[in-house]
C-alpha cells in the first residue's frame, strides 16, 4: 500500500506531504482547481507516466515526486527488487522522480538511480489508477480480455504464450530472410569465398601487426644502429686508447695503493665493476658489427611488402589482426549457412511447426481458462450491478474461439449487456451510457479486485454520472474494496465521501500572485463541515450540517 506521497514544485503544488497510514478507503475532496487532478498526475508519474518540463512550478528548475510503499504483503515485488539489486529495506519501496527543465529527468528506486523501463516493470500490479474517463477503455476489446485474464489469474499462462509467440515471430522472420537471400546466394558465396581465401592466404597471426611494425622500424634504421654498435664497441674494447685499456691500467695501478689506503679500496672495486660492464657491453655489441647492410636491405624490402599487404587487409576487414580473424570467422559461418541453405530451411520449418503446435496448446489453455473464469465474473458483476441500481440490466461475456492466433491467443472476448431480459445482448460500447459505464467499471473492479494481490486502487471521480441512492451504493462498493485493498478516491459526492476511513481536503490559496495547494486530513468536526459544503455548496447551512452528520453516522 501507498504509505506516503511527497510532491514538490509540481504545477500548483509548492510542497505537499500526505500520509496514507490508515487502512481502508481514503477520500480526497476539494473545490474545482484545488489540485486534485495534479495529485493524480503526480501519482501517474510514479507509475512511469510520461513527464514533461511544463508541469514544473513557475520560477523553479525541477519538480520532485516521491512515494513510499509498504511491501509486507507483496512477496512478488520484493523478489523483483532483489533480482534487480534494488533492495534497501525488505518491506519498503521508495520511488522518486525528478523532472528537470533541462529535460534530464531521473528515476530513483530505493535510492538507486534507475530507468523508466525498470520502474514500469515493478509497479503495474502495485497501484492502479481508474480515471473518470477510464470507463471508455471498456469499449476496447484488448482491455476487456486483459481484465478477464486478471480475474482468471492467467499471468503465467499469458507470459508463456507471449514468449512462444515472440520465438515464433522471430523464426518466421529468419526463414523469410533466408528464402529472400536465395536470389543472390551464388554471388554471395563467391564473394565470401574470395574474402576467406584472401585472409587465409596471407596467414595473419595474432599481434603480428605490432611485431611487424617493430621489425620494420629496426630494419629501417639498421645502418645507424650498426654504426652505433661498431663505434661503441671500438670505444669500449678497441686496440688503442680504448675505455677497456684505460680502465685496466687504472685498476692495475690502484690495487697496490688500495692495500695502503682503505678509502681507495672502494674506488678500485667500483672501477672493476665498470670494467666488467664495459667488457660485457662490448661482447654484446660484437654481434651487431657482424651484420651486413645487404641482408638488412633485403629484410627491409620483405617487411615493407608484408606490412603493405597487411594494411590492405586492415582497410577491408578490420583495424587489427584480431578483427581480421574475427571477420574471417563470421564470413566462414555465413558461408557454411549458405552452403547448407536447404538443410537450414528444413530445420527452421521444423522448428516453426513445433512452435506453432506449442502456441496452439498454450492458446487453448488460455481459452479454456477464460471461458471458465468468464462465467464466474458474469455472476459477480451482475450481483454488483443490482446493488448499484442497475436492476433489470444483465451483463455477460462472449468468449469465442478463433481459427487464427493473435497477441492474446485464440480468444475473442466481448463484454455485452442488455437493459432487460426482453432485449438482446449488445456490445457495451453501443449500449451503455457514461454513468452506466462508470458503474459497470466499478462493479468489475469490485469483483476483479477480490482476486488480486493487495494493491492500491486510485479512483478519480468514478462516481461521475450518478447521484442519490446510487451514489450511496458507489460509496459502499468503494469501502468494500478498501477492506481488501487500499482504496483512494477523488469525489465531489457527499454520499461517497461519507464512507471514508480517512478524509483528506485539498485546498488552494493565492499568495504573492501564485496559487498554492495544500492537503490535510480532516477530523470529525471538519468532515461534517466538508460534507455540508458538498451538500449545499459554499453557503453551508445548519440543515446541510445536520444532514452531513446523519450521513456519517449512517455510513459506519
Amino acid at each position: 500500500m501507498l504509505l506516503e506521497l511527497k510532491v514538490k514544485n509540481f504545477a500548483v503544488i509548492d510542497e505537499l506531504l500526505v500520509n496514507f497510514l490508515k487502512p481502508g478507503l481514503n477520500i480526497l475532496t476539494g473545490e474545482t482547481g484545488a489540485g486534485k487532478s495534479v495529485l493524480l498526475k503526480s501519482l501517474s508519474l510514479l507509475l512511469g507516466g510520461k513527464a514533461s518540463s511544463d508541469i514544473i512550478r513557475a520560477n523553479q528548475e525541477s519538480a520532485e515526486i516521491e512515494g513510499a510503499f509498504d511491501l509486507s504483503a507483496r512477496p512478488d515485488v520484493k523478489t523483483n527488487l532483489k533480482n534487480l539489486d534494488l533492495v534497501a529495506d525488505e518491506d519498503l519501496l521508495i520511488i522518486r522522480r525528478i523532472i528537470s527543465k533541462t529535460g534530464k529527468h531521473r528515476v530513483y528506486i530505493n535510492g538507486y538511480l534507475s530507468t523508466l523501463n525498470i520502474l514500469e516493470s515493478l509497479v503495474p500490479n502495485l497501484i492502479e489508477i481508474t480515471g473518470q474517463h477510464e470507463h471508455h477503455s471498456l469499449k476496447q476489446l484488448s482491455s476487456q480480455i486483459q481484465l478477464l485474464d486478471r480475474f482468471a489469474g492467467n499471468e503465467k499462462l499469458m507470459l508463456h504464450y507471449s514468449e512462444k509467440l515472440l520465438q515464433f515471430t522471430e523464426l518466421k522472420e529468419k526463414l523469410e530472410n533466408l528464402k529472400n537471400s536465395v536470389q543472390n546466394r551464388e554471388q554471395r558465396l563467391d564473394f565470401l569465398k574470395f574474402q576467406i581465401e584472401e585472409i587465409e592466404n596471407f596467414k595473419p597471426l595474432p599481434g603480428e601487426d605490432i611485431e611487424l611494425d617493430r621489425q620494420y622500424q629496426r630494419a629501417r634504421f639498421s645502418a645507424r644502429i650498426n654504426q652505433f654498435a661498431q663505434n661503441t664497441h671500438d670505444l669500449l674494447y678497441g686496440e688503442v686508447d680504448s675505455i677497456h685499456n684505460k680502465l685496466s691500467d687504472l685498476v692495475r695501478g690502484g690495487e697496490p695503493l688500495s692495500e695502503i689506503d682503505g678509502h681507495l679500496k672502494n674506488v678500485v672495486n667500483n672501477l672493476k665493476e665498470i670494467l666488467a660492464l664495459a667488457e660485457d657491453s662490448a661482447f654484446n655489441l660484437r654481434d651487431y658489427t657482424k651484420k651486413s647492410s645487404e641482408s638488412d636491405d633485403e629484410n627491409l624490402d620483405s617487411l615493407q611488402a608484408r606490412l603493405s599487404d597487411l594494411k590492405k587487409l586492415q582497410r577491408k576487414y578490420g583495424a587489427t589482426v584480431e578483427e581480421i580473424l574475427s571477420f574471417k570467422l563470421k564470413a566462414k559461418n555465413e558461408y557454411e549457412e549458405l552452403l547448407g541453405f536447404e538443410e537450414n530451411v528444413k530445420k527452421l520449418e521444423s522448428e516453426i511447426s513445433a512452435l506453432n503446435k506449442d502456441l496452439w496448446l498454450a492458446a487453448e489453455k488460455l481459452h479454456t481458462s477464460r471461458k471458465t473464469a468468464s462465467n464466474k465474473l458474469i455472476l459477480g458483476v451482475n450481483k454488483e450491478l443490482k446493488d448499484l441500481n442497475m436492476k433489470g440490466s444483465e451483463f455477460s461475456i462472449e468468449v469465442a474461439g478463433s481459427d487464427k492466433l493473435n497477441s492474446f491467443g485464440m480468444s475473442e472476448v466481448n463484454f455485452v449487456i442488455r437493459p432487460s431480459p426482453q432485449d438482446e445482448f449488445r456490445a457495451i460500447s453501443k449500449v451503455a451510457s457514461g454513468g452506466e459505464l462508470s458503474r459497470i467499471m466499478l462493479a468489475l473492479k469490485q469483483v476483479v479486485a477480490m482476486s488480486d494481490l493487495p494493491m492500491t486502487y486510485l479512483f478519480d471521480e468514478v462516481d461521475t454520472g450518478v447521484s442519490g441512492p446510487t451514489a450511496e451504493k458507489v460509496g459502499k462498493k468503494l469501502k468494500s474494496i478498501g477492506r481488501v485493498h487500499q482504496a483512494i478516491s477523488i469525489t465531489h459526492l457527499p454520499q461517497v465521501a461519507a464512507f471514508a476511513d480517512a478524509h483528506f481536503l485539498i485546498s488552494k490559496q493565492v499568495k504573492s500572485g501564485f496559487v498554492k495547494s495544500s492537503i490535510s486530513e480532516l477530523n470529525q468536526k471538519e468532515r461534517i463541515n466538508e460534507l455540508g459544503r458538498l451538500i449545499s455548496g459554499e453557503k453551508i447551512t445548519n440543515t446541510s450540517l445536520a444532514h452531513a452528520k446523519q450521513m456519517l453516522e449512517a455510513s459506519r
